[in-house]
């Protein structure tokens, strides 16, 4: 909400502007406090993109540059200040620096939680401060009473209740460095009691007054609480929204792990639970979706299920595609089943008895319901204390008959298990047909291992279509039954561009540009493409598809995919070996997490989206550390990778490196990875000298690649730091052929004639003959004939010369040789030597 100009904000904003334009060189400009506006913005669990967003839709015009010259303490406009302090409903006064105030320019660093103020004894009145807390939306039935304890504990007040409705206010009273990290772990512990509710985190507006303690008193207008309830109300249940990022309660079991971004919970939003996603992308799964389509004719006719294992990387789409085989099933009116395997959860009911539950239609099971069910379909009291078992029921008998139980071996009660879970199923579907869908079952621990092997037995026989997915065709331990396994495979790029192009909130180039990141994988690309605002920043639905698979992973694990995500060729295992100093045990569990795959002997990530999200996951202390691990192994391998490696580890030896190797890709004509080299040293160049030969042969490179724009600063930067004549006429030939290739003739002969002056001087007549065949066929272009034909006989006498009198042997002749041809740590890198004629 945006709060009214008053008159004392306006006074306010003109008695500052009036300082600014007696005191600062910045007339109409003013500084903002870097501490206060992160801490409102921290406050709020805001990144600088949402609340640039946000500012928008309140038609606050504050974009993401100016906010981020604001955090850094720099001049902006007075309208930006404030449209700051509109949003942030704080008075500008508050916000802006007085000029003359001398304020030290530390670096900016995260404010510290604000102490409760008390109020002193001779203050009559307490100020109250405006700003903004975060609201809690639920849409869904509550026992708030139940919940109290929860809430008591969490900080958490209820500001507005209904039958359906409900705010509440996090953490009025204390001060949370991670907002959205708090608000998850409320949402998460009102999800595992009303799983069906949806949860929208949104700030409201509050007045803080000081007392005794801090009390603050929301503001949520009438009209905008009833417009979130609407809009809660038509959420799929389950949906949880915070600043716009759509999230699922199922996915916000998993723990943080990444401390870049620890207020977010991982994603995606549409794994597998009871709601249906509300569009299914299976855009080029024709075939697969056809071979399901004869499954289900199959188990129709003849009443014989089958087992069906859909297989392939991590975001290739199989999570959609069982979706979508549900969607047809449900066409056909089979019932349906989805149970994830949630190995690591030994706090859920086990999976079996999970799947009895939802077929017989039962909220909670006790005793005497399960012994009801038990009776009503006949089963054998033989098969009672196994059933008791999976379900965790006690069974109160006075007399037992199950004294042959605690005898039994434990392989012997784990088949008996099994056989009361398939007795128990047959009897329970009857004539019914069924569809289970098992998701990500390539580590199943027992009582998953148990549940998978009874349903599989049972679909020779019974109307029952199972559905799992992993990422290997092959799934260990069930080698007898007859698994068809449909294999997933990238997109085509016409096929990830016909997905792509039904995503109209996306803009044409951000489409292309998502199109060739994802590499055909259509949830990576629909992630992509949701998340435009991000720009190069992976989206956090990515980033925690790897934060769910390395939280349990041991510090050399972790490590060794560390090292992995730094390098481009990939190692092998005995290479990690070498580089830890030590054998690498349990390598086979980093494998199983399905984001390597092998390329010979080296392993390698199925997706560059999942190395970059380990890469972006690393402190960048850290990051430093793999990189001089990986530069120190390959050293003498690969000089290249060597200066690359020891450019992003930060060693001040990294310069000779880069140039030399640069230098030998230029002579090669590997001129993108010279071009990859020389950005790489832009941070070390530090003397005049070192920059003119960087930026020499960066115009050189950039000539070649047809980037000429870039080149011509290039070649102006070498001429600026070039302090030897004879070096800059070379510098002022490429500059000249350039402007040529740009079509501005007259730029390119001044920088001509510049050139000629300094070849005369010095009796570079070689490069001089060249200098004037171009300046002749520049005049000629511009019809100039007799001067061009002037330019032309100058230039043959000046090669005559060149001819009677050779110039000593100048290996700078393409107008570089940072190191005279010979760089460190890379004897064979020597250029060729002039001959002389």
């Amino acid at each position: 909400m945006i709060r009214e100009n008053t008159d004392q904000q306006s006074s306010a904003l003109n008695v500052v502007k009036d300082n600014n334009m007696r005191q600062s060189c910045r007339p109409g400009r003013v500084r903002l406090h870097r501490n206060r506006l992160l801490e409102l913005r921290q406050g709020l669990g805001l990144s600088q993109e949402q609340v640039a967003d946000e500012c928008q839709q309140q038609r606050l015009y504050v974009s993401v540059s100016s906010l981020k010259r604001a955090e850094l303490q720099r001049y902006v406009l007075l309208r930006t200040a404030n449209n700051l302090s509109r949003f942030y409903n704080v008075p500008v006064e508050e916000l802006i620096v007085a000029e003359d105030a001398s304020e030290p320019e530390t670096p900016a660093s995260p404010p510290e939680a604000p102490a409760v103020v008390q109020r002193e004894s001779n203050d009559p009145v307490a100020t109250p401060i405006h700003r903004k807390v975060l609201g809690l939306c639920l849409a869904g039935e509550l026992d708030l009473r139940s919940l109290a304890p929860m809430m008591d504990e969490l900080d958490v007040a209820v500001h507005y209740s209904s039958s359906s409705f409900h705010v509440l206010l996090l953490g009025a009273a204390n001060a949370h460095q991670k907002p959205t990290a708090y608000a998850m772990r409320v949402i998460r512990a009102i999800a595992r009691r009303h799983p069906d509710i949806v949860a929208l985190v949104k700030p409201i507006q509050a007045e803080f007054s000081h007392h005794d303690a801090l009390h603050c008193q929301a503001r949520l207008p009438m009209s905008e609480r009833l417009g979130i309830e609407r809009f809660a109300k038509q959420q799929l249940p389950g949906v949880v929204l915070v600043h716009s990022e759509l999230f699922h309660c199922s996915r916000l079991e998993y723990s943080f792990v990444y401390k870049s971004n620890p207020a977010y919970a991982p994603g995606p939003w549409y794994a597998l639970t009871e709601s249906m996603p509300p569009v299914l992308h299976t855009i080029g799964r024709e075939q697969e979706r056809a071979y399901f389509q004869s499954l289900l004719i199959q188990l129709k006719a003849e009443g014989e299920g089958a087992w069906c294992n859909i297989s392939g990387v991590a975001g290739i789409g199989k999570t959609h595609l069982a979706l979508a085989f549900v969607e047809e099933a449900a066409k056909q009116n089979l019932s349906r089943v989805i149970l994830r395997n949630t190995c690591d959860d030994k706090s859920k009911l086990h999976p079996g008895a999970e799947l009895i539950r939802r077929l017989a239609n039962l909220q909670e099971v006790d005793e005497n319901k399960l012994l009801n069910l038990l009776v009503n379909f006949c089963i054998d009291s033989h098969w009672y204390p196994f059933i008791y078992h999976l379900f965790g029921v006690k069974r109160n008998d006075p007399h037992p008959n199950d004294w042959m139980v605690a005898s039994m071996s434990p392989y012997l009660f784990q088949k008996s298990c099994q056989q009361a879970l398939e007795t128990l199923l047959i009897a329970l579907l009857g004539q019914r047909e069924l569809i289970v869908v098992i998701e990500e079952i390539h580590q199943l621990d027992e009582d998953m291992r148990l549940t998978l092997e009874a349903l599989a037995n049972l679909t020779p026989y019974c109307p029952l279509l199972l559905i799992t997915s992993s990422y290997s065709d092959f799934i260990a331990g069930f080698d007898q039954h007859d698994v068809k396994t449909i294999r997933l495979f990238p997109l085509t790029q016409p096929q990830a561009r016909e997905l792509a192009h039904g995503h109209g909130a996306a803009s044409e180039e951000w489409r292309e540009h998502c199109v060739l990141k994802a590499q055909g994988h259509p949830s990576f690309l629909i992630d992509l493409l949701n998340h435009e605002h991000l720009g190069d920043e992976l989206p956090f639905s990515i980033t925690n598809i790897i934060a769910a698979k390395t939280e349990r992973l041991s510090a050399r694990l972790k490590c060794a995919l560390e090292l992995i995500s730094v390098s481009q060729d990939g190692f092998t295992q005995p290479q990690l070996e070498e580089l830890m100093g030590g054998p690498l045990e349990r390598f086979a569990t980093l494998l199983s997490l399905g984001v390597l795959h092998p390329h010979g002997e080296r392993w390698f990530f199925t997706h560059n989206l999942l190395r970059e999200a380990v890469y972006q996951s690393m402190p960048e202390k850290v990051r430093r550390e793999r990189h001089a691990m990986a530069a120190e192994w390959i050293r003498e391998r690969d000089p290249v990778q060597y200066a690359i490696h020891l450019a992003k580890s930060g060693s001040d030896q990294a310069l000779p490196e880069l140039l030399a190797a640069a230098e030998r890709l230029i002579q090669d004509q590997h001129f993108k990875q010279a071009k990859q080299l020389l950005l790489l040293a832009e941070p070390f160049l530090r003397d005049a000298k070192c920059k003119c030969k960087a930026y020499r042969m960066l115009a050189l490179t950039l000539k070649s690649l047809g980037e000429t724009d870039k080149g011509v600063k290039a070649a102006l930067s070498a001429i600026d730091h070039c302090s030897d004549e004879r070096d800059a006429s070379y510098d002022w030939r490429i500059l000249a052929e350039m402007y040529y290739q740009l079509g501005r003739t007259e730029d390119a002969l001044h920088a001509l004639n510049c050139a000629e002056i300094l070849t005369e001087r010095y009796h570079q007549h070689e490069l001089g003959a060249r200098l004037y065949e171009l300046h002749s066929e520049i005049l000629l272009s511009k019809g100039h004939v007799v001067a061009s034909q002037e330019y032309r006989k100058i230039a043959m006498k000046t090669a005559m010369k060149s001819d009677h009198c050779p110039p000593k042997c100048d290996i700078r002749q393409e107008g570089f040789s940072p190191y005279g041809g010979l760089g460190p740590n890379m004897p064979n890198f020597a250029p060729q030597t002039c001959m002389n004629k």
